[in-house]
This record gives C-alpha cells, structure tokens and sequence, in this order.
C-alpha cells in the first residue's frame, strides 16, 4: 500500500511540477498541489516506519555517528524543500551514539517538522555537540512562530497536531525512538520572547 500511494504521489508531483503558473493565484495553486504531495510522500513514510518498528522485536543498539546521519538528512532535505536554508555548526572529531536503524528516521522528522511549521525565509540552525552529562546532543531550531505551553506537552502525543489539515505522526514517531535508546526529548518555545522553536535531543553517546 505504501509503495502504490508513493507511485500516486510521484503522479501528482510530477504533474504539478509541468505547471506553468501565470499569476500570484495561479502560482499559490500550485504551490498547494506541491505542498500536499510532499506532504503524502513524507507522512507514507513515517507510517510506514512505524509499522516497521511496531512489527519487529527490540532490535539491538549499536554505536552510530551522528555527525554523518544529520548530514545525509539534511542533504535529503535540502532536496526534497528546494526553498529550505539550514546551516549545520558541526564538532570537531565523531559523536557516536547508541541507537538502531532508525536514527535516520528520527533526525529525518525533527528537520521535517521545522520545514513544515518554522517559517520557510528563515535559517533551520542544526548543531550536533556533547552536553554537559557527557551524552550526544542535537538541536534544531526553526525561526516559526512558535509553541504554546499546551502545545509543547502535547506535541510528542499521538495523532496530535497544531495544523488544522495535519495528522500528528513525526514528533511521536522521534519521541518513541528517543525513548527507546534511552535518551530524552525537550521541546523549547515561548512566543512571549519572540519567534522560534528548538527541539532537543540527547543520546547516550559512545566513548
């Protein structure tokens, strides 16, 4: 099912992507139609990998760098949002962490989501570095406008969503993976200090 609705979202994109817009109204329409088949592709697969997960026992956790995962997501992102700018401040030397086939998936959705509700002219700033406590720590900040309080407890909830149009998947997808390599997830937001929200994540780090 998941590849026959990707072979239907390539359609769709694929069209769209022919489309000639004359005029700002015309050119929002097709922005749209964009916008929504990007958005099929990316919720198919974070359903998809969810499946996965749920079907496979507790996979073992090995030692994976970081620094090397963040920077294929971005690339992908990068791709698949033409518009986006993320600037990455890497560390010297590797950060390995403890965690399974899908770290990808998790730094995959954190980046998506900071596309999808931060505001597309500002910078998504990445930083890959070691905390205090000596785990892995990985921020993404957007420059959007930002969480409520009740957003921010509840955005790691299932199914739950800010976006009228939105299913909730991504932030509990990465919080379900998060907790399974036994690291944490915050989310940090106040609108009444200005705009942006930083979602940081913190693994068990490999010496």
């Amino acid at each position: 099912m998941r590849h026959e609705i990707r072979n239907d979202a390539a359609v769709v994109l694929g069209w769209a992507s022919a489309l000639k817009a004359t005029d700002p109204e015309s050119e929002r329409i097709v922005s749209r139609i964009e916008a929504a088949g990007e958005h099929i592709v990316e919720l198919t697969e974070s359903v998809g990998t969810m499946v996965e997960s749920l079907e496979e026992p507790q996979t073992e956790l090995v030692p994976i760098e970081l620094v090397a995962v963040v920077e294929e997501e971005i690339d992908r992102l990068e791709a698949r949002h033409g518009d986006c700018t993320v600037t990455f401040d890497r560390p010297e030397g590797t950060v390995s962490v403890r965690a399974d086939r899908f770290l990808n998936v998790v730094v995959r959705n954190v980046l998506t989501n900071a596309v999808v509700h931060g505001d597309e002219e500002e910078t998504i700033t990445v930083n890959v570095s070691r905390a205090a406590d000596g785990r892995a720590e990985l921020t993404v900040s957007d420059g959007g406008p930002g969480l409520s309080e009740s957003d921010r407890r509840r955005a790691t909830e299932r199914g739950y969503t800010t976006d009228e149009e939105g299913i909730g998947v991504g932030l509990y997808l990465v919080r379900t993976f998060v907790d399974r390599y036994g690291g944490s997830l915050t989310i940090e937001s106040d609108p009444e200090q200005g705009p942006g929200t930083t979602v940081r994540i913190r693994l068990e780090s490999e010496r």
